[in-house]
Formats: structure tokens, sequence, C-alpha cells
């Protein structure tokens, strides 16, 4: 069954009342509705959310006119159509500017049905249409969003790949990066803190506005990536903070624990080799089939081989005869 329309009406004479919506159910509309003729109850009637207004535009306590502009500012979806028993052509154009969907008069109420249904459609393809830009802008404005966070994140890895540039310079790079990319940049601080050290943006203070995201290394908390808010924003997702800058600061963090982790990583490898090479001994790296991959110093200046002569060949090239048995012996008793 379809669902009543409600009508609120402004008159003051409940005859003419009950004239407009006999008029309607004529028409085939079914209504419910709700008959005021004082300001006060015409604004509890819009608490009500009507479907549609009528308005007599002659109401001694309150005005039709009145009752427009009321409507306008503070329920501008709802249809308001004028009633009147005459109503001159410039109060009509002037009714209309103010928001008016119709007027009809009523020793004409046979338009009454006609009008009120071009009014919902109107008002509903003006919904409807207002709806779909909200629901644009508010896809553009995400858009403009993700893109401040990819280049933020863009930024970082710019960063990473600049040629000797130091984990320092990284840290002090990125912590300015952060605050663009948030949705409020203009009160944006951040602040890494790594190693004991701390890396801020110069407008930096800590508030209660806070996003925090641990960098962690090779499974251990190694430091952390914090966003704050220097003044109060409406609560979001976390706090007035969005998911996607949640997901943003988690990714952050996880880039700098890549990349610490890739330092400490070839520090070990360099500390490694220097051993390596520095060891007294005679020391062979060999892959799954035996070919030989690294040989340090001391085997090179043992066989009198070079290490491009080695590299890629089986450890029995150091038996081909140009070393002695007891040499080759001492090779292999001494190999580490």
């Amino acid at each position: 069954m379809k669902k009543p329309l409600h009508i609120l009406i402004l008159e003051d004479n409940p005859n003419d009342a009950e004239l407009a919506m006999r008029q309607l159910k004529r028409e085939g509309l079914s209504v419910k509705w709700t008959r005021v003729e004082t300001e006060k109850a015409f604004q509890e009637g819009l608490k009500g959310e009507p479907d549609l207004i009528l308005a007599d535009y002659v109401v001694p306590s309150f005005m039709g006119i009145d009752a427009l502009r009321l409507k306008s500012e503070t329920a501008p979806d709802i249809p308001l159509i004028i009633i009147s028993s005459t109503i001159g052509e410039e109060i009509a154009v002037k009714c209309m500017k103010l928001g008016a969907a119709d007027y009809v008069l009523k020793d004409k109420l046979f338009r009454l049905g006609t009008a009120v249904k071009r009014a919902l459609e109107e008002a509903r393809v003006y919904r409807e249409r207002r709806q779909a830009e909200q629901a644009l802008q508010k896809r553009t404005h995400d858009l403009g969003e993700r893109l401040k966070e990819l280049k933020c994140l863009y930024g970082i890895s710019s960063l990473i790949g600049k040629e000797n540039i130091s984990l320092k310079e990284i840290l002090e790079g990125t912590v300015n990066l952060i605050s663009p990319a948030w949705q409020y940049p203009e009160i944006t601080c951040a602040r890494i803190i790594m190693g004991g050290r701390e890396f801020r943006t110069k407008n930096f203070k800590e508030t209660a506005w806070k996003l925090t995201s641990n960098i962690t290394v090779s499974g251990r908390n190694a430091g952390t990536v914090e966003v704050f808010y220097l003044k109060e924003k409406p609560a979001n997702d976390e706090g007035p903070f969005l998911k996607e800058e949640r997901s943003l600061i988690d990714s952050i963090a996880e880039h700098l624990g890549d990349i610490i982790e890739h330092e400490q990583t070839e520090e070990e490898l360099l500390k490694l080799s220097s051993a390596v090479k520095q060891s007294r001994g005679i020391v062979v790296i060999t892959d799954i089939n035996g070919n030989i991959e690294y040989v340090n110093p001391n085997l090179t200046e043992l066989t009198g081989y070079t290490s491009r002569e080695m590299i890629g060949r089986n450890p029995r090239i150091l038996k081909s005869g140009e070393t002695s048995p007891e040499e080759y012996k001492r090779l292999w008793d001494t190999i580490t």
C-alpha cells in the first residue's frame, strides 16, 4: 500500500483546508494532513518533516510569505505551494523568487492536484541531483586525499632511491613529507623517534590528538612515527583521524623499518666481508655445485692465482699440476 502524502497546511479557515484536501483526494492522492495557523505551530509542523506545504498567503497571525521565508531557511527541500483567494502577479513572482514551488488561486483548485504532483517531482529530482553532486564532491575530495598520501609515499621512495643518502637524511626528509598528506595539513605536525634521536617538523608540539605507529626492525620495536593535530577536530574513525591516515602512518613506519633493516644487513655484510678479507686463514666459498664464488686474499697470495682466475672454477684447479702435492695438502688443511 502506497504511503499517504504528509501535508502541512497553513490556513486559518478550516473549511478552505478541507476543500483543498478533498480536491487532492479527487486527483487520486492519498493524504494525511495537519492544519496550523500560527508561527509556533508551523515550526512544530516542520519538525514532522512533511512531504509538502500548502500556505494561504493571507493568514492574520502568520503570513504565507513569512512561512515561505522560514521554510527556506530551515527546510529548503520541502516544496511549498501558495494558495490564495486573490494574488497579484507581482506578489506571485515575489513568492516564486523566494522559493515557492507554485501558486494556486482558491477559485481554481482544480489546478491543485497537478501543481502538487509537479512540485513533488521537481523536489525529488532536485534532491537526487543534490545527492549526486554531494557524492561527486566526496569522491573528488577523497581522491585528492589519496593523491596526497601517494605523493607522501612516493616522496619517501624517492629519498630512499638517492645515492649516498644517509639514514639521518632519510628520516629528516620523511618527517617533513608527513604533514602535507594529512586532511588538515595546516595544523598537523610530526615526529620520528629512532635510536634515541628525534626528528621533528618545525611546528612540532605534543597535543592530545595523536596518531602513532611503531617502526619494527627484525621483529623488534626500533622507533615510532607520530602525528599530532595542534587543534581539536571532529571525531572520525580514530579520534580525529581517518582510517586512511592510520593506513598511511603504518605504511610510513613499515617503509622506515625496511630501510633500517636493509641498512643493518648491509653493515653486517660489510663487517663479515672485512673479517673474511682480514682472516689469517684461507677462505673459499662455493655454490651448491662446488664452484668457487669467493676466495680471500690469503689464497691468491698462496697459490699465485688471481681471484678472477678461480671464481667460477672447481677447487680442483688447485691440483692442476702447478701446485705441488705438499702445497696442495697444506692448502686443504688450511682452508676454513
